[in-house]
């Protein structure tokens, strides 16, 4: 597990509650459509979370790993945000301009990092707490994501607060390592609407990772990757 200490600053924080507005925009407008294929509930402070967390671990990586000519993309980049938020602005109905916002919003991956001409695309979980995480925890990563294409690796990190109702007091963030889907798959499948260890009941259909036994440091990826 890698700790990155960190206090958010006032124009990270603004950024961050832009990119949530913007992504919720981007889910209203392909609901209008009959494009929104969530098959899970996304609590409001998830793109919030998301956003900063995606930045942080980028800059981690990007400072790690000055000195060995990695370059750190990111599938936003791949994607012209003004026409995205014109399109929905003027509420298109060109069959293109949905095609694209749709394309932009199910992202397959969230980093991208390169060497000359080997990469690999990793998609970043992240999840809140107050607590810092113990190796016995496990997380449950939702099956529906584990069909989806375009990720090598997936990295979990835990969003550790102050306050859970205030996702602006970051203490700091738990990277706990990476993993693959092959491994995913391979775990218990706790079934929606059963119990999980917790007595909690599970709303979609999850895999049971353990923290322990399924994650690696992520500094073995780069490293390796290197």
């Amino acid at each position: 597990m890698v700790l990155i200490d960190t206090t958010l600053t006032t124009n990270l924080i603004a950024t961050a509650y832009r990119f949530e507005t913007f992504r919720t925009n981007c889910k209203n407008f392909l609901n209008k459509h009959d494009l929104s294929f969530d098959k899970f509930t996304v609590v409001r402070h998830d793109s919030f979370v998301g956003y900063i967390t995606e930045y942080l671990l980028r800059d981690y990586i990007a400072t790690t790993y000055a000195s060995h000519g990695l370059v750190i993309d990111t599938w936003e980049n791949k994607f012209d945000i003004k026409r995205i938020m014109n399109i929905i602005h003027i509420a298109s109905n060109d069959a293109q301009d949905i095609q694209y916002v749709r394309s932009y919003f199910y992202d397959q991956y969230d980093l991208k990092i390169s060497r000359g001409d080997v990469n690999i695309t990793i998609d970043i979980k992240s999840a809140l707490t107050k607590l810092e995480p113990k190796s016995s925890w496990n997380f449950m990563y939702p099956a529906v994501q584990a069909q989806k294409c375009g990720k090598d690796y997936i990295i979990l990190v835990y969003y550790i607060v102050e306050n859970l109702q205030n996702i602006e007091s970051l203490k700091k963030l738990a990277v706990i390592g990476y993993t693959s889907q092959d491994i995913i798959k391979k775990c218990p499948v706790v079934k929606s609407g059963t119990l999980t260890r917790f007595g909690t009941k599970s709303q979609i259909d999850n895999y049971e990772t353990e923290l322990a036994f399924h994650y690696k440091n992520i500094d073995e990826l780069i490293s390796v990757f290197l």
